[in-house]
Parts: structure tokens; sequence; C-alpha cells
């Protein structure tokens, strides 16, 4: 008899327990779904409760506003449900979802008027969502476009803090497998791989793109204005980390690195010109609205090319400079710094047979700034392309050196400059291009043709503030090759 009794409640138990694990999940499903209801913006297939591993799984869950819409197709998430019945807060143990499509409109999410879910999610232990497709667009137009994109992350605060120090949580995982970004007017921004794990990003196959061809763009812009292509085959920036405090942002990074790249600039001339004033990059450092801290920029591989165009239906000027690969080190815009100087040093070519070194010096406080250039094996080829439009002449031979030292500020420049050759023509140009015999052989006859080396001083070369630093440090040597050579 006591053994059918103990029988008897152990079956009534398990009774009990079962009994209770429907009923908790009917009451669980039925308060869910209540609230589900009271958001017309949600919409679902199916929803199913486990209580007793505290598991609700969504399934064709849509969520839709003015201005915004997410789509994804299985949502799992592992929650203390018993809690969330007495209490308004919901703490994740793990969030799952796959086939995620999100689609957000700009111009209209400030305006919308839903009425936000009264689900408090205070924390979340892990995430993982995979195949995201997220696009934001602004009255019609993309303007940046993520697709395929994994994201696994642990121990997140909810909702995000804005003070964006959930992007230095280590465990955060972001793969994608393209990116595009509307970068401005006349650009594009693709990525074919981007990765973010810990402190590094990575991008490949990276590419900045122009809308439109040299002919066209001018059509699209009032003033003069470069147009852009450059492409990298990979970029990692590696000990990344963005801070945020009283509404002040903070990048830093140890080292950024630059690999196999192209980059073309082309700017058409014949057009109204841009009279603002431009800033020396020690001004746009300090006019950022964050704080920057770079430790060291590598650039290896960069091939640089450089187009005017003067003239309607004529060439545009070109200059190339191949295989460019060195350093930016201690890029920041902290005032009042022990270590304020700013490196930069590189090493380029014109041709195989020549180099060119440059190096410059600045200060993130200030104005100031040293340049040091040496060009060696110059040959007539390389730069002729660029010479003939900018200067009206070309060079029949070869440049055995040219070297400059300065330094400058926002007005003026004063240094040096040295030009040496054993043998060198110039062919003095018309305005379409042909060459000016007389006043090429009178050139040829004042100055020195032979064994030259030209060493002098050149003073309060002043600054046109509506240029580029550029510009600048090219007004410099067009002066000294002019001196030198007439």
């Amino acid at each position: 008899m006591l053994m059918k009794s103990l029988y008897r409640y152990v079956i009534a138990i398990i009774f009990i327990l079962i009994a209770g694990y429907f009923i908790s999940n009917f009451i669980i499903a039925n308060k869910i779904e209540s609230l589900l209801e009271e958001e017309n913006s949600i919409a679902y297939s199916s929803l199913k409760v486990n209580s007793l591993i505290g598991n609700l799984n969504v399934r064709d869950f849509e969520y839709k506003t003015e201005g915004k819409k997410i789509n994804i197709n299985q949502i799992d998430l592992n929650v203390d449900l018993i809690h969330y019945l007495f209490q308004k807060d919901i703490k994740i143990d793990v969030v799952t979802a796959e086939n995620l499509s999100i689609d957000v409109d700009l111009s209209s999410s400030k305006n919308s008027t839903a009425k936000k879910a009264e689900f408090d999610i205070t924390s979340i232990k892990k995430i993982e969502l995979s195949n995201i497709d997220l696009i934001l667009r602004k009255n019609d137009k993309v303007l940046f476009k993520a697709s395929k994109a994994n994201i696994n992350a642990e121990d997140l605060t909810w909702p995000l803090d804005q003070n964006y120090k959930w992007l230095n949580n280590k465990s955060l995982d972001i793969r994608a497998s393209t990116l595009f970004y509307d970068l401005d007017d006349l650009h594009i921004m693709k990525s074919e791989a981007f990765s973010f794990k810990g402190e590094s990003l990575a991008f490949s196959d990276f590419e900045i793109n122009p809308k439109y061809t040299t002919s066209e763009y001018v059509n699209h812009i009032s003033k003069e204005k470069d147009l852009m292509n450059f492409k990298a085959k990979a970029i990692k920036i590696n000990k990344f980390s963005f801070q945020s405090k009283d509404s002040l942002k903070h990048i830093l990074s140890k080292h950024i690195q630059i690999e196999n790249s192209d980059f073309s600039i082309f700017r058409d001339k014949t057009i109204r010109d841009d009279t603002s004033v431009k800033p020396l990059y020690s001004r746009a450092l300090r006019d950022l609205d964050f704080l920057l801290e770079i430790d060291s920029i590598s650039i290896s591989k960069l091939n640089l090319t450089y187009q005017e165009l003067l003239q309607k239906n004529h060439k545009p000027g070109k200059i190339t400079f191949n295989a460019i690969h060195g350093q930016i080190t201690n890029l920041h815009n902290i005032t009042k710094r022990k270590d304020s100087m700013i490196f930069a040093n590189f090493k380029a070519k014109f041709t195989d047979q020549s180099d060119i070194h440059f190096k410059l010096k600045l200060l993130a406080d200030s104005d100031n700034f040293e340049v040091n250039t040496l060009i060696t094996k110059v040959e007539d080829r390389s730069i002729n392309g660029f010479f003939a439009p900018a200067m009206q002449m070309e060079l029949d031979g070869t440049i055995d050196k040219i070297e400059a030292s300065f330094q400058g500020n926002n007005t003026e420049l004063n240094g040096s400059f040295t030009m040496a050759y054993k043998k060198l023509k110039l062919n003095v140009l018309e305005k379409d291009g042909s060459k000016n015999n007389f006043a090429s052989l009178l050139s040829n006859a004042l100055v020195q043709n032979n064994n030259v080396n030209h060493s002098f001083e050149l003073k309060h070369i002043e600054r046109d503030r509506s240029k580029s630093f550029w510009n600048y440090i090219w007004t410099f040597h067009s002066k000294g090759l002019r001196r030198a050579l007439l």
C-alpha cells in the first residue's frame, strides 16, 4: 500500500510539473502575444515558448514603421521568463537570429510616431546574429549598405551606451561580405570584405570610386574640385579604440597599414576657382571635432597619379609617383603635448632609375613645418607630361639631383634649393603645346647646359591661401626650377 501511495504521489507530482510547464508556457506566451499585439508595427507567423529552459522562438518576424523595416527569418531568445512575469526588466542569456533584413529611411525616422515597445532589456550575455543585410537610405537614396554580415558579442549592457564603450568590448566580432557608403556628391566607398574583432579592423579590396567620368563630373560641381579614384588591396587598423566623454569623441589606434594601393587624382581647372581658404594640415587637424591619436600609418606599394586639365580639348598635365612607401608617425591633434612633433617620411620613384625622398615635420599646435625633398636621376620623359602644360616647357635630358630644404608657416617659405645636371636642354612651348623654336634657341643660348650644380637660397615665397598645402610645396620647387633653368 505504501509503494502504491508513493507511486501515486510521484505520478501526481510529474503530472503537476507537466501541467505547470504547459500552463506557464501558455500564460507567458499569452502575455508576450498581448504585448506584441499592442504594437501595430510588429507581425510574425509563429511564437513558441519553452519556460523550462527560458526559450522564446519567433519566426518570420517583421517590424515596420514609417521609414523603418526589419525582417528576421528566425530569432531565438533564452531569457528568465518566470522573472519577467514579476519584473519589468529582461535579462537575456543568449539571442540568436538569422537572415535579418534591416532597411531604415533616415529622412523619415525622426517623424515616426510609432509607440515605443514596452520591453525593458537591461543586459545580453551573448548575441549571435548571422546573414544580416543592412540598408540606410535618405529620400530613397542609399547612403550605406552592408551585406551578409555576422555579429557576435558577449556581456552587452542594453541599450548600448552613448559613450560607445561597447565598441571596446573585446568579444565584439563583426564581419561583412561587402560594404557600400555614399561618400559625397562625387564619390562612393566600398569594400569587398570587412572585419572588426576586438581591437582590430580590416578592409579588403577597399575602393573610393568616382560616380562620373573626368569629362562628366564638372557638370555636377560649381567650382574646382578633385575627382579621386583610390584602391587598396588591404587596410588594417590595429589597437583601435573609440571613446566619448562629455560629447567629445576620441579615436585612437596604434598602427594603420595600407597595402598595394593606387590613387588617381584629377582636377579640371577650366571652371571657376575655389577661392576658399585652404588650411594647412596642422590647422585641419586642430579643427577636427574629435580627438585623434594614431601612433603610426604605414603605406606600401602606392602608385599616385595626379592630372590637371588646364585647357579644354587639350591633354591634361600628368605626373606619376610609383612604388611609394613610408610612414606617418605620431599623428594627433592633442595640443600642449610633450611629443607634439608629427613626422612623415616617404620614398618613391618616377622611373626604375629615379628616387624620390620626402620628409615632413609639423607641429599639432602651430602652423610651423619643415620639408626636405631629394630627387635623383630625373628623366625628361617622367616629368614632361606635367611640365609641358604647367610650366610651358619641356626638358631634354636627365637631371642628376633636385634637392630642397625649407621651413614654412601659413604665410611664407624660406629655404635652400639645389639642382645638378650634366647635360640638359629646354624646349619652350606655345600655348597649343607646339615647340617655340626661337624661344627655345634663345633659352638654351642664355642658360648653362653642361655640368651644372646650382645651389641658392629662396626667401619669402608667399603662400596663396586659396591653394592646397601641396600647391604651396610645388610653388617653392617651381621657383627653384625656374631660377636654376632660366
